[in-house]
């Protein structure tokens, strides 16, 4: 096994560099995106593909030679995700010198070939190197493990929180948003995040212009801002009731032009009052409210992290008019949608509770 040198070598992350004889800033073209992604064990392949697809179609638009994410495993082998498929690698770890961030999905197993302290002693040389470590759904339990994220903020999904906290108390968690981050130190959720993780990694170093045109196409509608709400709350943590987990998804998929609650209560095979009882049950409240809960979710996503209309998010979101909306906002966030788009939420986020 190759033995690993560390030492330590000048950043050279920003876009403008002083001189030293005091003259004014220089701007220089931003360098070359180099991501190396490490998968362990039982990674998402949802993860992994949002993450790498999106920096793929940017090197596609933007050339190889200046965008670049390479897949690798601790001993160069297929990585088994938590689904049972493999991803074949392009290699074991590599040197990190040359990455501009080095990214880790998964966990650590014994399966994989390859002692733990081996692959602590990889990441420490990523960090000793001054290279960016990412922490991606699972992979931030990983960073959390080896120490890592000591004395640092990450993120973590509402589901995942009490037992990271318990397992990881060196470390403070958040919920509530995509991607959290702290120094030289990004952590995200996984899933669908992984592309706004990317696209913000494409934004640091290409701007926001070239690199909403690099991942045009691939972006549903927009890069989600890190600060930005998961998708639901109701979301983060599925009820055990299979019938209340797939009407809350049918809801979802739904939130533009809502369906009659009856609708919704015979795709899973009850009656309303059936649904509600369930609903209850499982979450608290009933499934008017559920749905009522969730259109709101989407429009204060909306509402702070596009230039939409109001009317336009009334629209999206299934209300009337941007005075419907308006008036739900009031009664439930106690804000006007002007409030809430100028920032006077604070990043507070929509209460399922109060509804």
């Amino acid at each position: 096994m190759r033995r690993l040198v560390f030492f330590r070598r000048v950043s050279v992350n920003s876009r403008h560099l002083k001189p030293e004889t005091g003259e004014s800033i220089v701007a220089y073209a931003p360098r070359a995106l180099t991501v190396g992604v490490l998968l362990l064990a039982d990674y998402q392949l949802s993860t992994v593909a949002t993450f790498s697809d999106t920096l793929q179609c940017a090197a596609e638009r933007l050339g190889k030679d200046i965008c670049r994410s390479v897949l690798m495993s601790p001993a160069g082998k297929p990585a088994v995700s938590i689904c049972g498929r493999s991803l074949t690698t392009e290699s074991a770890q590599l040197w990190p010198e040359n990455f501009s961030y080095l990214a880790i999905v998964g966990e650590y197993r014994s399966r994989l070939g390859m002692p733990e302290h081996t692959i602590q002693r990889y990441i420490q040389s990523a960090d000793r190197l001054d290279v960016p470590l990412v922490g991606i759904g699972n992979g931030v339990a990983t960073l959390a493990r080896f120490g890592f994220l000591d004395g640092r903020e990450a993120c973590s999904s509402a589901a995942t929180l009490p037992k990271w906290k318990r397992q990881f108390p060196g470390a403070t968690f958040r919920t509530g948003q995509l991607i959290v981050e702290d120094g030289n130190r990004i952590t995200s959720l996984g899933g669908a995040v992984g592309g706004d993780l990317a696209a913000l990694l494409l934004v640091r170093h290409f701007g926001r212009r070239l690199a909403r045109r690099a991942v045009a196409g691939i972006m549903l509608d927009h890069a989600r801002h890190p600060s930005a709400p998961p998708p639901s709350q109701f979301a983060v943590s599925r009820p055990a009731d299979i019938r209340v987990a797939q009407a809350i998804d049918a809801m979802n998929a739904n939130v533009p032009d809502p369906v009659p609650l009856a609708a919704i209560a015979g795709m899973v095979g009850l009656s309303t009052r059936q649904l509600d009882r369930l609903f209850i049950a499982e979450i608290g409240k009933s499934s008017s409210r559920a749905y009522l809960a969730i259109r709101i979710e989407r429009a204060l996503e909306l509402l702070s992290q596009t230039i939409l209309s109001v009317t336009e998010i009334a629209h999206a979101t299934g209300f009337v008019d941007g005075a419907h909306l308006a008036k739900t906002l009031k009664k439930s966030e106690g804000l006007t949608p002007r409030e809430i788009r100028s920032g006077v939420v604070d990043g507070r986020l929509a209460d399922p509770a109060k509804w």
